[in-house]
């Protein structure tokens, strides 16, 4: 999904940051070795926000988890190393949750 957004600086800036958690996807896509998880912590939120991440096969088994923690808001940028994992090519879901939002994105790993 993309969306586009014009304006003055600060219009762009409050229309991004917003106030809830957004998952913009996973790039690059397809990937073999990191991809990067893009995301946005709302304005307000607490001191620390927890990102829980999860990589699943198709049919619902889990590869990995993981919790990334967080102190500031705004536009995020958090590497996925994929690397470390003994998983075979293939198309997996990585699964983002955070204050109550979840969000999937296919990921075609190579």
């Amino acid at each position: 999904r993309f969306k586009a957004i014009y304006g003055s600086e600060s219009f762009v800036k409050e229309a991004v940051s917003g106030d809830q958690f957004i998952f913009y996807g996973v790039y690059p896509n397809p990937v073999s070795d990191q991809s990067n998880l893009l995301f946005s912590i709302p304005e307000g939120s607490e001191s620390q926000v927890d990102v829980k991440v999860r990589l699943y096969n198709p049919i619902g088994q889990d590869i990995a988890n993981f919790t990334y923690q967080f102190n500031e808001s705004g536009i995020q940028e958090q590497p996925l190393f994929l690397r470390d994992l003994s998983i075979s090519a293939g198309l997996y879901i990585v699964e983002v949750q955070s204050e109550g939002i979840r969000r999937q994105s296919r990921i075609l790993i190579k």
